[in-house]
């Protein structure tokens, strides 16, 4: 099994609308290729992990290096693992909220993000460097 995360900027042309109908095609394309994972999506800013097989998941990556609605695309981590974090979701997907609403609903939020997924289940660097660079996106926004 193998792992990554990243980190992009959303083009401003890149609309919401437009994030939600990726979305779509990425959940499709992902359940049949065996690819889970999450992808998080906080003003203009994503961070995703992919997990599968080795070549799936490259080529998938590369596709995604040269995807013209974002930029500064940047590999965080690779790791080879036993198991999955994502298990059940060929893309769980969360938009994290506005400046305004922040806090009413962060706790909450990242709650129900971390129930919904095997990062306290298990022990991994994968896992740990994901969490920790969500927890960076939503505090330096």
């Amino acid at each position: 099994m193998h792992s990554i995360i990243y980190t992009s900027r959303a083009l401003d042309s890149f609309d919401s609308i437009q994030v939600y109908q990726m979305l779509e095609g990425s959940r499709s394309y992902n359940a049949e290729h065996g690819i889970t994972g999450c992808l998080l999506y906080h003003e203009r800013q994503f961070v995703q992990i992919l997990e599968g097989d080795y070549q799936v998941v490259d080529g998938l990556f590369q596709k995604i290096r040269h995807d013209q609605r974002h930029a500064e695309v940047s590999l965080l981590m690779e790791d080879n693992t036993d198991q999955r974090l994502f298990d059940n979701w060929n893309m769980g997907f969360y938009e994290f909220i506005s400046k305004e609403e922040r806090q009413l609903f962060r706790k909450h939020q990242f709650n129900q993000f971390f129930e919904n997924s095997n990062l306290f289940r298990q022990s991994s660097k994968t896992g740990l460097l994901f969490f920790k660079r969500v927890r960076d996106l939503l505090e330096s926004n």
